[in-house]
């Protein structure tokens, strides 16, 4: 893991899944790309380098095609470092219900 600066016209992201294993692994698109397959909870991913410019992040339970969160226009900036987290539990409505955030770190 670092948070060296990424290559020019590129931002780099991570994923923290900080959601209780009532979903299991989650993989997490990027614009309909894959970029992060089956991440356990307690778990922070590497970064990963993404062109500048606007995501939809979608989340899915590993295995399911079913979005269980959808993070749309997230702005990626050049040189920028990021960590995108979920948290509480899924099928809740309440303050435990499954989120979304997004950090930047630089």
């Amino acid at each position: 893991d670092t948070s060296s600066a990424p290559a020019q016209g590129k931002g780099k992201v991570r994923f923290v899944n900080a959601s209780p294993n009532n979903l299991g692994q989650i993989t997490v698109t990027a614009n309909d790309s894959t970029a992060f397959a089956a991440v356990p909870f307690k778990t922070m991913t590497k970064f990963i380098e993404l062109t500048a410019g606007a995501y939809d992040f979608k989340m899915y339970q590993t295995g399911s095609s079913n979005v269980v969160f959808d993070k749309p226009n997230v702005t990626i900036q050049d040189g920028r470092i990021y960590t995108l987290y979920c948290y509480g539990l899924a099928n809740r409505t309440d303050s435990l219900a499954f989120g979304s955030g997004f950090i930047t770190n630089k």
